[in-house]
């Protein structure tokens, strides 16, 4: 049987406020490993001047412009640092703050198109100011909707998707159980900033078992401090992984950010060079 692919699914970095030791936790993780697949699964950026909630004091010099460079140099590390060909950004509720405000205050602008016509997306979106193009990241919108979130993921296997998520439990797995029941199929999601691996097997009518697992991926975030929305928030910081056979089969599992170092199958990254098993 050929080799499984290896899939990474980094979360919830919400830039600028992304958690610097961490960042580079995940490079040397992605230089290590060199996954085939990397999925960023949304509320990559923060955009909280483009917020429908009063801002807070932390926020007032975080201009969009700043968080737009800071973003694409980002991305470009987990590119270069990964070597993956297959690249993709899921938009979550933080990257619609963009769409939405657009079309709320310049409808007239929204559809305008690159006037050299060497973009698909339009010059007022992110896909294009984040220049994901030229890096080579897919943008996951809904091809039905045309709608960012909560719509948009990516189809790993035909038993596994990964979304940004839209449902939000109160504690770990419960989000990822609710929407592998409300989907039907196998998920992977970030948005609650929580840690989890969850199945639920299932008795079909002629006795055959359907399992189903759900994933919730953590954060890339500065977990501490809650970023002023929450006082000591049950956050874990990492992201997910899974191993993808040919056949469909996969295998999920968690990547761990624990006291400087990320902990993954038996592996401590912290930087002190290769990984240490």
């Amino acid at each position: 049987m050929d080799a499984p692919r290896l899939l990474a699914v980094l979360p919830d970095q919400q830039i600028p406020y992304h958690d610097p030791v961490l960042h580079d936790r995940v490079l040397e993780w992605l230089e290590d490993q060199r996954p085939d697949s990397v999925v960023l699964s949304g509320d990559v950026i923060d955009l909280p001047g483009l917020s429908r909630h009063d801002p807070k004091a932390h926020e007032l010099e975080d201009r969009v412009n700043r968080a737009l460079k800071v973003t694409r140099g980002v991305l470009r590390e987990y590119a270069r640092a990964s070597g993956a060909g297959d690249l993709h950004v899921i938009p979550g509720n933080h990257e619609q703050r963009f769409q939405k405000f657009v079309i709320k205050n310049s409808q007239q602008l929204f559809d305008i198109d690159d006037p050299h016509g060497a973009s698909a997306y339009k010059l007022l979106s992110l896909p294009y100011l984040l220049d994901l193009e030229m890096m080579g990241y897919k943008w996951a919108s809904d091809p039905v909707y045309m709608e960012d979130w909560p719509y948009g993921h990516v189809t790993i296997t035909p038993y596994l998707a990964v979304y940004h998520g839209w449902l939000a439990r109160k504690n770990s797995g419960a989000t990822a159980l609710a929407t592998l029941d409300h989907l039907g199929h196998s998920v992977i999601v970030g948005h609650t900033h929580r840690q989890a691996e969850v199945f639920h097997t299932y008795h079909q009518i002629g006795g055959e078992l359907r399992t189903l697992a759900g994933v919730e991926a953590g954060t890339l975030a500065l977990a501490r401090g809650g970023l002023g929305y929450a006082v000591a928030p049950n956050w874990q910081p990492g992201f997910a992984t899974a191993w993808l056979w040919p056949d469909g089969m996969f295998d999920v599992g968690l990547a761990k950010f624990v006291n400087g170092a990320l902990l993954w199958d038996g592996l401590r990254y912290d930087g002190r060079g290769r990984a240490t098993g």
